[in-house]
């Protein structure tokens, strides 16, 4: 006998990250503190601000996942030498940090899951090229991007592709790098404010909200 469908409200889960080296008031978690409990389409937002911790960031998105089981997971991170938008295509199964991170960690050269190779690479299921071309077209500067780095971006990334692909709760799950508020993608640009951020994650999440 097949079971009833579920009348719960969709889930999305985002999560920001709280401040590092050089960066005291980190967009990303200002970002997600602005989404938190909004809903977009038929779906809820539920935010969470990371440490940006290798350790620590993994057990609380493991905890998230399994918390939310969420139809759909934007995790955000900040890069503050980009000044677009940022879709990252992809997750690199290794941490090579070149600053520790808040809790004094820098792995060298490890992979995230010793059981794979480190060059391989998780890829997204969501079609990354057209959620770029929805920005772009939307008035936000977006580029898809191929490098999420190999720090606690990167390692968030990976986890939330690998925890988002089990069989019993799958989710779609992708990434996005935002610059720095004040930054211009060039000359004479407008600024990046807190409110063009949230407008370009917004975009995001509509654009992919569950169905």
């Amino acid at each position: 006998m097949a079971s009833a469908p579920s009348t719960q409200t969709p889930r999305i889960y985002l999560t920001g990250f709280g401040p590092f080296a050089g960066i005291d008031d980190n967009p990303s978690a200002r970002v997600a503190e602005t989404l938190d409990q909004t809903e977009v389409g038929g779906a809820r937002v539920e935010a969470e601000v990371l440490p940006v911790s290798f350790e620590r960031a993994s057990a609380m998105l493991i905890k998230g996942y399994r918390r939310l089981e969420p139809e759909l997971a934007v995790h955000l991170g900040v890069a503050a030498r980009r000044r677009l938008v940022s879709i990252e295509d992809r997750a690199h199964n290794l941490m090579n940090a070149t600053i520790p991170d808040v809790d004094g960690e820098q792995p060298q050269r490890q992979a995230i899951d010793p059981g794979a190779p480190a060059d391989v690479a998780l890829r997204s299921g969501v079609d990354v090229r057209w959620l770029t071309k929805r920005l772009v077209e939307g008035g936000l500067p977006a580029r898809l991007s191929r490098d999420a780095g190999r720090y606690v971006c990167n390692r968030v990334y990976h986890q939330g592709l690998t925890l988002g692909a089990l069989e019993d709760r799958p989710c779609r799950v992708v990434f996005v790098h935002l610059p720095v508020v004040g930054a211009r993608h060039h000359l004479g640009a407008k600024p990046w404010t807190l409110e063009r951020l949230c407008d370009a994650v917004r975009l995001v999440l509509e654009a992919l909200q569950p169905t």
